[in-house]
């Protein structure tokens, strides 16, 4: 019969181990919560500067606020153009009309 090596130590000391970690870190995580709580009644905001305080504007091109907005609108112009009268250059005699109407213009007399 093979020989072993009894229990070298005995369970209460283990346990008199855990219970003394367990305590240790019941302590730690109390002391590091009322820490957390001094300096959080401490702790104020820092002033604000008058540069902080005044209404700064960034420098052009400013970013846009509202895309989808300012896309529809420009595309409310652009077809409004397309489908509209008006002077390109009025001293060259340059005008804009409806797309129709031009394309219709280019299938009737061709390209110039």
């Amino acid at each position: 019969m093979a020989e072993f090596e009894e229990d070298v130590l005995p369970a209460r000391r283990i346990g008199l181990v855990a219970g003394g970690l367990l305590l240790t870190v019941v302590v730690v995580a109390l002391g590091i919560g009322g820490l957390l709580m001094f300096l959080r009644k401490t702790t104020t905001e820092p002033p604000t500067s008058a540069v902080e305080r005044s209404a700064l504007r960034p420098p052009l091109p400013r970013l846009q606020t509202a895309p989808e907005a300012d896309l529809a609108a420009l595309r409310r112009q652009e077809q409004q153009r397309l489908d509209g009268l008006g002077w390109t250059d009025r001293q060259a005699g340059l005008a804009h009309i409806p797309i129709d109407r031009a394309m219709g213009l280019l299938a009737e007399r061709g390209w110039p």
